[in-house]
């Protein structure tokens, strides 16, 4: 049997010429545009000055972008040991930068084969097999009790997700936040969001993907989430006990915390204790402080009719 570790994982006799082609063709976008810069991406998280142009180059002048869907809308349908091969070249350059290209993709999977639903695939495939324009997808999954694995069909049968879909005349309204999903904070076009339609039940007939455009009103990403959680009243209670602990005692008096966590969201995050001794600590601070460990983040208050699987 013949390999070739350094070219392929896999048997060489598994391999068409055309994938060796294709795979070879994106191993040389990775070694001549990524593996110069990958050292510096991580510090590139907020700006995508060097994110965005790779991604366009994996997305658009490779042709990632067009990698599942069917040929009969201009894509490449590409099968599955040539799509992995090359989700392996991406990661060889860049694990994070292969994760976005991939999720991309993956927001689209449960309308493809071996299911196919027509009438998204039609509406979403020309969109999709542009080649001068992005149309980046993202899985929003994750909730804050029920995890990636929001569904759970062999344990609890989606009781547990948190974000809801309700029907209200022809719209589904959208309630819910999810946390690090993927193409999140500006990247993403569209956002598969999973969500029950009856929650707080075991019933896998409730699990529902309902398709978001990004620029839905109520959508809210990264930053601007962040910002309506640094100024939620719980977080003002959280940061005024821990400063009540540090400043005063390990047990503070309940009414320290209570008028620290009215003076704080009125002040801007500017604080004085009942003794006069004061501080600041802003709300700018600590906006950044929860950007610094993830703006991977977004809730909804939304309304949606069209795109349902």
């Amino acid at each position: 049997m013949k390999t070739n570790k350094d070219i392929f994982s896999l048997p060489s006799e598994w391999i068409s010429e055309e994938s060796k082609q294709i795979v070879q063709s994106c191993r040389e976008i990775v070694e001549k545009e990524i593996f110069p810069v990958r050292d510096t991406l991580d510090e590139d998280w907020k700006d995508h000055k060097l994110y965005e142009p790779l991604l366009k180059k994996l997305m658009l002048d490779f042709g990632w972008q067009c990698a599942p869907w069917p040929k009969e809308y201009g894509g490449f349908e590409l099968d599955t040991i040539t799509y992995n091969l090359c989700q392996e070249e991406m990661n060889r350059g860049d694990s994070g930068l292969a994760t976005a290209a991939d999720c991309g993709n993956w927001a689209f999977l449960p309308i493809l084969a071996p299911k196919p639903n027509e009438v998204l695939i039609k509406k979403f495939a020309p969109l999709a097999c542009q080649t001068d324009k992005l149309f980046i997808g993202c899985a929003a999954i994750t909730d804050e009790r029920s995890g990636s694995d929001v569904e759970n069909i062999d344990g609890t049968h989606g009781k547990y997700i948190s974000t809801t879909a309700v029907l209200d005349g022809d719209e589904w309204v959208i309630n819910g936040h999810k946390l690090w999903p993927t193409n999140s904070g500006g990247v993403a076009d569209l956002f598969a969001v999973f969500c029950t339609t009856n929650p707080g039940v075991e019933d896998d007939e409730s699990f529902a993907i309902i398709y978001v455009p990004a620029d839905t009103p109520g959508v809210k990403q990264g930053e601007a989430v962040l910002r309506d959680l640094a100024s939620h009243p719980s977080t003002a209670r959280f940061i005024s006990t821990k400063l009540a602990r540090h400043f005063i005692a390990d047990d503070p008096p309940e009414q320290v915390i209570d008028r620290l966590s009215k003076v704080f969201p009125q002040s801007g995050g500017d604080c004085v204790f009942p003794n006069s001794t004061s501080f600041s600590t802003t709300l700018l601070a600590t906006i950044h402080c929860i950007i610094s460990l993830s703006v991977d983040s977004f809730s909804f208050n939304s309304s949606i009719e069209l795109y349902f699987s």
